[in-house]
């Protein structure tokens, strides 16, 4: 810390800070969109882009995406539930135990 404006703790976290940008989805059309995007959240926590709670936010707007864009019954029901299965960002994010 000698002759520096900045501790170590400090320093680090203004260079995480300039690493970090803006992260935006793009436009949610279609669930092919959705999975890319996903790709994309997963790319940028890896290149350490985003935190983890950013890229949790991001999965939960993700998720909600895919649920309006599910293909529907003439009843309003989703088609074939048990193919659209999505896992919580939890487990993508590797807070959970295997």
């Amino acid at each position: 810390m000698k002759g520096e404006e900045l501790c170590y703790k400090h320093q680090a976290q203004v260079d995480a800070g300039s690493r970090r940008k803006r992260f935006t989805l793009p436009p949610l059309v279609d669930l092919k969109t959705v999975q890319r995007a996903i790709r994309e959240v997963a790319q940028a926590l890896v290149e350490d882009r985003i935190d983890a709670k950013q890229a949790g936010e991001l999965l939960e707007r993700l998720q909600s995406a895919s649920l309006r864009l599910r293909p529907r019954t003439a009843s309003g029901e989703v088609a074939n539930k048990n193919k659209y299965q999505f896992m919580p960002p939890s487990f993508i994010l590797g807070d959970e135990e295997l």
